[in-house]
């Protein structure tokens, strides 16, 4: 009887295991839940891109204006208030960017807690992107 007992504790261990880990993770995305994230994903990383864009092309405009006040004739007034004008919608440009990216990170991780933490079928997936590809 002790035999038997064993046998079974022994064949039982791994399906024990297994259902122990199951437990243990949060629960599988649906495929669509998944689609969903991949379309999240996808486009917040275009929008990053753009953010990255704009803020080298503000970069680049800082370090103008700094080379122009470098050379700025302090005497002559109207080039002092052209270049505070120009600044000025710099400065503006910067706020705005500064905005954006804050709002970026929000999202970002929104997106980090919504869809990262959460595990899925790597056949899920496939189907997914075999599905785009026959789409594009």
């Amino acid at each position: 009887m002790k035999k038997i007992a064993l046998a079974l504790a022994v064949l039982a261990a791994p399906f024990a295991a297994n259902a122990q880990y199951t437990y243990d993770r949060a629960p599988v995305q649906t495929r669509g839940e998944l689609r969903s994230c991949m379309e999240r994903d996808e486009a917040h990383q275009e929008r990053g891109t753009r953010l990255d864009r704009r803020k080298a092309q503000l970069d680049r405009e800082t370090e103008m204006l700094a080379d122009e006040l470098r050379r700025l004739d302090t005497r002559d007034y109207a080039a002092v208030d052209r270049y505070n004008t120009r600044s000025d919608a710099h400065n503006r440009r910067v706020e705005e960017m500064n905005s954006a990216a804050s709002m970026f990170n929000g999202d970002t991780e929104d997106l980090n807690r919504t869809c990262g933490n959460r595990s899925y079928w790597p056949q899920d997936e496939q189907r997914i992107l075999r599905e785009r590809s026959s789409i594009r």
